[in-house]
C-alpha cells in the first residue's frame, strides 16, 4: 500500500507545488483560515507535513511546530527548509499510529494532505482518531480532501494527461451522477462532501 506513494513523492515537486499559481491560491486560502484559529502561545502539529511549506511558515511566525511525515525523500527536503530560528521538529512516522506523541499536547493539528492517501475506512477512521487524541479538548483539526469533481475540472480546464472521456473509458467516472473514483495505485482517493460527513 505505501509503496506507490513512496514512489510518488520521491519523483515529485511537493516543495513547489505551493509556489504555482493556483498551489499559492490554496496555500494563500488555508493559512488563512487556520490562523484565525491561533492564539499567541499555540502548538502546532502538522500530520503528512510533507516537504513542510505550512509547518516553516507557522515556525517563522514563532510558533512551536511538530511535524510527522512518511516519505524520507520529504523530510530531508524538509531539514534543508529548516531555518537555524524556528522552533520546529520533524519525525518520520505513521498517521495511524502516534504513539510517540503524548495526548491532548497541540491546539491545532494538520492533515493537509494525508487524508488524500486514505482509501480504507479503518485507515481514515485510526487517521482522525489519533489527531483528535493528540489535540487539546477545544482545539482544531483542520483535514483537506480530494475532492470528486477535482479530476473533471482539472482535465475539462486545463487540458492534463487525461480528457473527461479517458476517465469514462477507464470505468472512474459514474456517467449518471459524474462522481468519479480512484483506486490506491493512482495515489489519491476523490470524495465527495458526504463522505467527508460520514467520516467525521
Amino acid at each position: 500500500m505505501l509503496e506507490p506513494i513512496y514512489g510518488y513523492y520521491s519523483n515529485y515537486d511537493e516543495d513547489g507545488r505551493l509556489s504555482s499559481n493556483h498551489g499559492k491560491v490554496e496555500f494563500l486560502t488555508t493559512m488563512r483560515y487556520i490562523e484565525k484559529y491561533l492564539t499567541a502561545e499555540a502548538r502546532i502539529l502538522e500530520i503528512g507535513a510533507g516537504t513542510g511549506r505550512y509547518s516553516h511558515a507557522f515556525a517563522q511566525k514563532g510558533y512551536a511546530v511538530d511535524a510527522v511525515e512518511l516519505v524520507p525523500h520529504n523530510i530531508k527536503i524538509f531539514n534543508k527548509n529548516t531555518q537555524p530560528n524556528e522552533k520546529i521538529s520533524i519525525r518520520q512516522g505513521d498517521a495511524r499510529d502516534l504513539s510517540g506523541l503524548a495526548d491532548n499536547r497541540y491546539d491545532i493539528t494538520l492533515l493537509l494532505g494525508l487524508m488524500y492517501h486514505m482509501f480504507m475506512p479503518e485507515d481514515k477512521n485510526q487517521t482522525i482518531s489519533e489527531a483528535l487524541r493528540v489535540t487539546k479538548h477545544g482545539g482544531i483539526v483542520f483535514a483537506a480532501y480530494c475532492m470528486s469533481e477535482a479530476p473533471i475540472m482539472d482535465s475539462g480546464f486545463r487540458r492534463t494527461v487525461f480528457s473527461v472521456t479517458d476517465f469514462i473509458e477507464k470505468g472512474l467516472i459514474n456517467t449518471e451522477n459524474f462522481e468519479t473514483r480512484s483506486t490506491p495505485e493512482l495515489i489519491f482517493e476523490l470524495v465527495r462532501k458526504e463522505h467527508i460527513n460520514g467520516l467525521m
